[in-house]
Order: structure tokens, then sequence, then C-alpha cells
């Protein structure tokens, strides 16, 4: 399916691992809850989809309201799936892997992406007008969050719509 790593060395360890972000996300007050990591639960870059992930962390971000941030593939996409926004920014040393595992990203979760040749390659959404050497995320957080995605030289390339806060029954 792509990025599958092979089991942890450290059964216990992860378990432990996984016990106390879910502990941390259930006791969290705060109206927008992000979790962030290196590997992407879904991508459609050179690694792909980690399965693992969607496994194990998307359903605990769609149980407490969170959403996620990533990097490792050197590109940005903008993914929503079963109610978590996902956004992977993996482009600030360059730009980009091509997106040999769209096929990975479950149909139609694919809000944004730019992939290949300087994001000239295929994609989803606004294309540049240049190319791109890299780039970076935003967030703008106020009545509701906002992920930006810029190239190299500052230049927005892509903003999500608007993200509410959690639902106040998730905030407990």
């Amino acid at each position: 399916m792509g990025c599958d790593k092979p089991g942890p060395a450290d059964v216990a360890g992860a378990e432990s691992a996984w016990a106390w972000l879910e502990a941390q996300l259930m006791a969290s007050t705060a109206d927008f809850l992000w979790v962030a990591g290196h590997y992407p639960i879904y991508s459609a870059g050179q690694d792909g989809t980690n399965r693992m992930l969607v496994h194990r962390l998307l359903p605990l971000l769609g149980k407490y309201g969170a959403h996620y941030i990533s990097g490792h593939d050197h590109m940005v996409e903008h993914i929503v799936s079963d109610g978590v926004e996902m956004f992977v920014t993996g482009m600030g040393r360059e730009c980009c892997y091509r997106d040999s595992h769209r096929h990975t990203v479950p149909p139609g979760a694919m809000r944004y992406l730019l992939s290949g040749d300087g994001g000239r390659g295929p994609g989803v959404g606004p294309r540049p007008g240049s190319h791109v050497r890299g780039g970076f995320a935003t967030m703008r957080f106020d009545d509701a969050a906002v992920v930006v995605f810029h190239d190299h030289a500052g230049a927005e390339l892509y903003a999500s719509p608007p993200i509410p806060p959690r639902r106040r029954a998730l905030v407990v």
C-alpha cells in the first residue's frame, strides 16, 4: 500500500505510546486539536499511504475531532477522510515527488496536490505560475483554522477551506 514498515522493534513500547496518545487526545479541551507526525497517513507520494497509521491513528483522530499535519513526502497535499483533515507539507528542501501512489488515497479524498517536476506534475487544484523549488505551510486560528501552502518565495499556492473548531460534545 506504500510506506508499510515492519512492526515496531519494541511492541510494548509502541503500545504504551498509542495509549499515551489516546489519553492526551481524550483529556484535551482545546477548540482546535492537531497531531503532527513525520509520516503521512495517506499520501500520493513515492512512499504512499501508511497502512498502520490508517488503522491505528486515523480512528483516534476521528474519535477526538483532531486533524493531522505531516511531512516526509516532498510534495504538498490536502486530504480529507473520515472527517479528518490531513496536510502533507514535505517540500521544505525540494519540490516535488511524483504522485506514484495516488491510487492509495481514498477516492474523492484529495483536495489539493502539488506533485512532480517543480510542481508541474499531475495535481489537484490551482497550479503554480512558475517552477517551485520548495516551500512551507502556515496555519491561522481564529473562528476557524486555515492551512496555507506557500512556495519557496512565500507566495500562496493554496489555502484550505476554513476548518471549524471541534464539536462542543467532544470538548468536555
